[in-house]
């Protein structure tokens, strides 16, 4: 009965053309190193993606992962130190965060798990954390996570519930933005050190935000009329 109203298979020509957009092994974006020198990023020339190092501009790169788990370059410490990749284990479309030796070797793991969107917010100007934003404890909220690079020590460092993200960072103070629609937004300064957040832009406004670094921060805004325009104000505290 299910055969009998099955479709007819593809015309092979038709199933050849498909296969070859769907085998398109382009290279993904680069990181470079501290001096320059070194570059990491995504090849999928394999089939897979995987994390490719290019030292210089004429040498073949070499590949520093493998496997059948697509595997992409998210940031590269300061110090150079190591690559946190992000893997995706059995194509379950919730990537975990790793550490990866430059020269290559074995991940180590900062966070996966099963069902948990999982995000590189920054790495600490010293390279000894790395900071990740998950929704492991609400599905519809975003924690932040602060990871010991030395002890493999993680620790809760921003809970409050919303879809939160690490726009900027100061030392201490962040600059946080809270989704609060597909194009709207709110912008806070959040200090660590007293675990308060101060208003900036956009809360409790219908208006969209988006962006916001330095110590004038740029917003992306329609506030001001139709189309977006870029708004510019100092940041608390500065």
């Amino acid at each position: 009965m299910i055969q009998k109203f099955a479709p007819p298979p593809l015309d092979p020509k038709v199933s050849q053309e498909i296969q070859a957009m769907l085998d398109v092994r382009g290279t993904g974006g680069g990181v470079l190193g501290k001096n320059g020198a070194r570059m990491f990023f995504t090849w999928k020339v394999t089939g897979t993606a995987q994390v490719w190092r290019r030292d210089g501009p004429q040498p073949w790169p070499i590949q520093r992962t493998g496997g059948e788990d697509n595997t992409t370059v998210v940031d590269v410490a300061p110090d150079d130190r190591f690559v946190v990749v992000s893997r995706d284990v059995g194509g379950e479309e919730n990537p975990g965060l790793y550490l990866l030796p430059p020269d290559g070797g074995e991940l180590r793991e900062i966070q996966h798990a099963p069902k948990v969107q999982i995000k590189l917010a920054f790495i600490s100007d010293d390279s000894e954390a790395v900071f990740f934003t998950a929704n492991d404890r609400a599905p519809d909220a975003y924690a932040v996570y602060r990871f010991d690079v030395k002890t493999g020590v993680k620790q809760l460092v921003f809970d409050t519930p919303g879809l939160w993200s690490i726009a900027d960072h100061r030392g201490d103070r962040w600059l946080m933005q809270k989704h609060t629609g597909s194009l709207t937004s709110e912008v806070y300064e959040y200090d660590v050190a007293t675990k308060t957040l101060a208003p900036v832009l956009g809360v409790g406004e219908t208006e969209a935000y988006d962006g916001a670094k330095d110590s004038r921060f740029l917003a992306l805004t329609d506030k001001l009329g139709e189309g977006h325009v870029v708004l510019g104000a100092e940041r608390c505290g500065q």
